[in-house]
């Protein structure tokens, strides 16, 4: 693993999420503007068996886990794919691109970090990443029930975890350090769900999340049928960045059987997006003497990347967490020629 180091003067983090942030005609403006994302679709079209439809998440078309995993994931490389391409031959910056004496990573959440894959150059083949993508969510399908199997706590307070442990209940996403997504069987979680509530903290089951999505429920499905799905892919060594896991929330080394293992646990482990963002983002370091974090006064000059569908929601993580960040903002469709950077950070913009 590789932690944040202080060689290059600049760095930029692409920040991506992953299914969940889905919305009506996702992606329609895109394809009707840009060939080259039209084709993206085209391929995942062919590759997954679903309609174009389902891609571009039509209301009238059936909305399946599968459609909105690949529709989600299909977006977000179009869009990399777009936004470079203009920067080719118009010269829009900030790039998206590493660039010399710089560093660049790639950071999704959940299914968010499998464009960073495709757009490092760990696996620049479409159809063989489409192929995987219809795989892992093959895999997300085999646990499922009639009632919400996650849950979402806003609120910091010191009992969390003793409630989780007596539920049953798991750790599933860690947005920020007071939003956590929580995951269990439908009775853990509306047992979780009435000890947390009647202590005044807002908690909402997710109506339509019917999986424990990254909890250990998912432990044996990803070691015994996704890794060995994983084994036969043909990952390599990144060219363009570097990919944070999910699991660590540290840079992976570009070692393709690092990146196998790391996906195989990012299928049951919790998604660690606040640390994340503060190794990578926020540049924090443990205080020296007291036990909170401060600003690394060495580190990199920082521009985080905001983009896929819901990219605006990481900028509104940045503006709460009250640590000034620049952020370039290409989360919608219609921003993917911006080039206007803004100051985030410190509760508001």
């Amino acid at each position: 693993m590789v932690v944040p180091t202080l060689a290059a003067k600049k760095r930029k983090i692409v920040m991506i999420p992953g299914q969940g942030f889905q919305y009506k005609n996702m992606g329609k403006r895109m394809c009707n503007k840009y060939p080259v994302a039209e084709k993206h679709y085209e391929i995942a079209k062919n590759t997954t068996g679903l309609s174009m439809d389902q891609l571009l998440m039509n209301p009238k078309a059936k909305w399946t886990l599968l459609s909105i995993l690949a529709g989600c994931v299909t977006f977000s490389c179009a869009q990399i794919v777009v936004r470079k391409e203009l920067e080719t031959e118009k010269g829009i910056e900030p790039r998206i691109t590493q660039d010399e004496d710089e560093e660049l990573y790639w950071a999704g959440l959940s299914a968010g970090m499998y464009p960073g894959i495709y757009a490092s150059g760990a696996l620049s083949n479409f159809k063989k990443f489409m192929e995987l993508i219809a795989q892992r969510a093959e895999c997300m399908s085999k646990i499922s029930y009639d009632k919400p199997c996650m849950m979402k706590i806003v609120g910091r307070f010191a009992e969390l975890e003793e409630i989780l442990l007596k539920s049953g209940v798991e750790k599933a996403l860690e947005h920020a350090h007071d939003i956590v997504m929580v995951g269990g069987e439908p009775e853990q979680i509306e047992t979780a769900h009435k000890i947390i509530v009647d202590m005044g903290v807002n908690a909402k089951p997710i109506k339509g999340v019917v999986s424990p999505f990254h909890t250990r429920a998912y432990k044996w499905i990803a070691q015994r049928i996704f890794s060995p799905v994983l084994r036969r892919t043909q990952f390599k060594i990144p060219k363009d960045g570097r990919i944070i896991s999910n699991v660590t929330a540290e840079a992976l080394s570009g070692d393709p059987e690092e990146l196998r293992i790391d996906l195989t646990d990012q299928l049951w482990h919790p998604v660690r997006w606040a640390l994340m963002m503060e190794r990578w983002a926020y540049n924090l370091m443990p205080h020296p003497y007291a036990g909170a974090k401060i600003k690394n006064p060495n580190a990199p000059e920082t521009l985080a990347i905001a983009m896929g569908p819901g990219g605006s929601y990481f900028i509104k993580l940045i503006a709460n967490a009250g640590h000034y960040v620049n952020v370039l903002d290409l989360s919608d469709e219609r921003k993917i020629e911006n080039t206007t950077v803004q100051t985030v950070g410190a509760f508001g913009f």
